[in-house]
């Protein structure tokens, strides 16, 4: 099931935190704007396609060193109950020191746009502190800021997967006696 695989390798990446570096960096949605913009820039760019307008949220996971953009359609889990037909459209790294660049961009699931090795990631000493999420709604060609707010635990997302498989009405395929 790689729906299922790939949403608990992000709750995992997504949930860990980082030491911050002293009043420097201060997510604003101005910045998830631009950041948003500059992901479908490079999507443009690079392979001369628009988003899907399937596409219709963003959010914007951000910490003062590295920042995740996820274009989805359906609820993904940080404002609400995951959705099972939760789909990502677009994923993107944006190095938020020291300056905003786009580092990796991945099309749909794992279909590799860009890969920069980002300096960052090397240099993350994660500890309790978590990254705020942004959530942002389609508004005709862009988005629009609704919310932020800081993070679930690893443990509150692993239960939210976890009542969201649980609904399912799978029917039984195999019976072993």
């Amino acid at each position: 099931m790689n729906c299922r695989k790939a949403l608990l390798a992000l709750a995992v990446i997504l949930s860990s935190g980082c030491q911050a570096a002293a009043g420097e960096w201060r997510f604003s949605a101005e910045t998830g704007d631009r950041m948003i913009g500059m992901c479908m820039d490079k999507l443009f760019e690079h392979t001369g396609k628009t988003l899907s307008d399937a596409a219709i949220r963003a959010y914007v996971f951000s910490r003062w060193d590295v920042s995740w953009i996820i274009f989805t359609e359906g609820e993904m889990g940080p404002f609400g109950e995951p959705e099972i037909d939760y789909r990502p459209h677009l994923r993107c790294s944006v190095a938020t020191q020291p300056n905003l660049q786009v580092q990796e961009l991945d099309e749909g699931f794992f279909k590799t746009i860009i890969d920069l090795e980002p300096k960052s990631y090397g240099q993350i000493k994660y500890l309790e502190e978590y990254p705020v999420v942004s959530l942002y709604q389609r508004d005709g060609s862009g988005f629009s800021y609704l919310k932020s707010r800081s993070t679930y635990s690893r443990e509150e997302m692993f239960e939210k997967l976890d009542r969201m498989y649980e609904s399912l009405d799978l029917p039984e395929i195999l019976v072993i006696q």
